[in-house]
């Protein structure tokens, strides 16, 4: 292919990129940076494509091997080849634009679970779309804000929709793909997690065969980057499956990065970590957690969304600083682990399919989960607990998650609950629909671990996810139950396969530091914070919470007296995320997102306005 143009530094993943898509008499696209081109094909992307070994063998086949190697070139050549169902071909983590000039037409995509996401505007300017939702806040301004959005924020505290904090501004869903043709949009799906076919081998050995051959395949990939890779280490299960591989597959290549509690005992887990870094002489980065506490700094940067994250700015800023200065480029992350291989006490809800077809199979498990119960739990409870509730969750296609006692949290106005049904809210089932109860429970755990999986627009670097890497998700899908789950024996097949790769401790490892200690203290010492959530409150001032109940929860929470820290914290960024949006618009620099205002003076001038 001719008319190369490199947009340098994409391998890293980290380039972001804005585009206007205008699809009139003469179809154009206009981006920044400036696309790459390809014999009439711009591309804009970022991410990393974990197949590129298979897609230059499809070039071969097809009789045309590639000039080079680059991504943007592969992107290019797929959508040739494949069309919209691009995303079902190329494994990774991106998000793409692809403008066929020759055809006038448009795909906008990204890897099938959506962990780079993509967001997109329709409007009289055309298609404006952009891979991080601050920078389509500053290309588009910021105009009617989704309330939608908001309820299903402070009831949840983590939004798995294509919505947005702005009525007009939405995210593509994990499997569909935006396409452009004959003058018109259409939103498709172009890859179903629902319709994996189960897999059976022939033995325990061959499971754990290929799941390490898949885990090795997603580190592998996940490490493509011309700067440094580091990993993270917690000290868990999942980050040291990570590292373990990396450094069995690339040994002298990788170093860690880890967070560590020289005051907060109880979230500290350096002594695990150690086992680790010990094992295979690693380079180790320690940055003190206590040093910069969550609350300890108010964000510095606009955020175009709440996050949770938001009270770790202060860290992150000081995470982010240590990459900068080292000149890494990617980190590995040991995220979804939990919810892919089935750890942190998965509940046996697959129990619920066996009854009606094997019901002898079915009493012998629940006798067996029952007999296994540290609690000394009933038949019943079990029988109830984990088969009839499910069940009647799965039949009336509500979440298998119940709704916790705390939803909605007790300083949410009542009027306000009742008017945007927040009960009714938390029940909500979120993944595609599947054809069993257990495979919907897997989905919907993968769902919520992985959507909101992207990375902050101010990174240095790139986070990657290699136990979100697809074939190893497709794979723990398909294979049979008894493999992943024995009755209070979780991450079964993961312990096994691991056997002679995670340090030994590691591999029998059954509990797990908690950040709460972190977390409270800091939010007792958080001035800067508590100021402002207290400070003629936004949440307030819209509906959302009671005054006096919300001073009294932000007290409370001083001491780690919250009935829930996971809504409180979801209320708490709300606010100061509204905070932020009445800074930008007083300073009406939402021309370019970067330049929105990103210190604490900007926050704290506005306290009282």
């Amino acid at each position: 292919m001719a008319n190369h143009v490199h947009n340098l530094g994409q391998d890293t993943g980290v380039t972001n990129f804005t585009g206007t898509f205008r699809g009139d008499a003469v179809p154009s696209l206009s981006s920044r940076p400036a696309a790459e081109v390809y014999t009439n094909h711009d591309v804009l992307y970022r991410g990393y494509i974990a197949n590129v070994d298979a897609l230059i063998r499809e070039a071969k086949k097809r009789g045309e091997a590639p000039v080079d190697l680059a991504d943007g070139e592969l992107f290019a050549r797929a959508y040739q080849w494949w069309g919209r169902n691009l995303q079902t071909h190329v494994l990774g983590e991106f998000a793409v634009c692809v403008f066929d000039r020759k055809n006038a037409r448009l795909l906008l995509t990204h890897d099938a679970l959506g962990l780079v996401p993509l967001f997109y505007l329709q409007g009289p300017d055309g298609l404006k779309f952009a891979s991080h939702l601050d920078d389509l806040a500053g290309l588009s301004g910021v105009r009617e804000l989704d309330e939608e959005y908001i309820a299903d924020y402070i009831t949840t505290a983590n939004v798995i929709s294509t919505r947005t904090p702005y009525v007009n501004v939405h995210r593509l869903a994990p499997g569909h793909s935006l396409y452009w043709e004959n003058g018109k949009s259409v939103v498709c799906r172009t890859w179903d997690i629902t319709r994996i076919q189960a897999i059976t081998l022939d033995s325990d050995e061959e499971y754990e065969a290929h799941f390490r051959s898949l885990l090795r395949q997603g580190v592998q990939a996940a490490l493509r980057c011309k700067r440094k890779a580091w990993s993270e280490l917690s000290g868990g299960l999942d980050s040291s499956s990570v590292v373990s591989m990396a450094a069995h597959s690339n040994p002298g290549r990788l170093e860690a990065i880890s967070i560590v509690h020289s005051a907060s005992k109880s979230a500290d887990e350096s002594a695990w970590m150690k086992v680790v870094v010990g094992e295979f002489s690693l380079p180790w980065h320690r940055l003190d957690g206590d040093e910069t506490r969550p609350f300890s700094e108010l964000p510095r940067q606009f955020c175009a969304e709440p996050l949770n994250a938001l009270p770790n700015s202060g860290l992150f800023r000081r995470y982010n600083a240590l990459a900068k200065s080292h000149d890494v480029g990617v980190i590995l992350s040991g995220h979804g682990g939990d919810q892919v291989f089935c750890g942190g006490s998965p509940r046996p809800y697959f129990l619920a399919d066996l009854l009606p077809l094997r019901p002898g199979r079915f009493f012998r498990e629940l006798h067996d989960w029952q007999t296994h119960d540290p609690a000394r739990r009933s038949l019943l409870y079990h029988c109830l607990n984990n088969v009839l509730r499910p069940s009647f969750h799965y039949w009336t296609r509500r979440s298998l998650f119940s709704p916790a006692a705390t939803v909605p949290p007790p300083w949410v106005r009542p009027d306000y609950s009742r008017t945007m049904s927040l009960q009714d809210r938390a029940a909500v089932q979120t993944a595609p629909r599947c054809r069993s109860i257990g495979q919907q429970y897997s989905l919907e755990l993968i769902w919520r671990s992985g959507f909101p999986a992207g990375d902050d627009s101010t990174q240095v670097f790139a986070y990657r996810y290699p136990l979100f890497y697809r074939p190893l998700v497709e794979f723990m899908l398909a294979i049979p139950w008894e493999q992943k789950l024995q009755p209070y024996q979780d991450r079964y097949l993961q312990r096994r396969a691991l056997r002679g790769i995670l340090p030994e401790p590691i591999r029998q490892r059954r509990n797990k530091g908690e950040p709460a200690e972190a977390e409270i203290e800091g939010l007792r010492n958080a001035s800067p914070w508590t100021d402002l959530l207290l400070d003629n409150p936004r949440v307030v001032e819209r509906g959302y919470v009671d005054p006096v109940l919300w001073h009294e929860a932000v007290n409370q929470a001083k001491f780690g007296r919250i009935g829930s820290m996971r809504h409180f914290l979801a209320t708490a960024t709300t606010e100061i995320w509204l905070r932020q949006l009445d800074a930008s618009q007083h300073s009406t620099v939402h021309a370019d997102a970067n330049s929105c205002p990103d210190s604490d003076h900007a926050l704290a001038s506005n306290t009282s306005s």
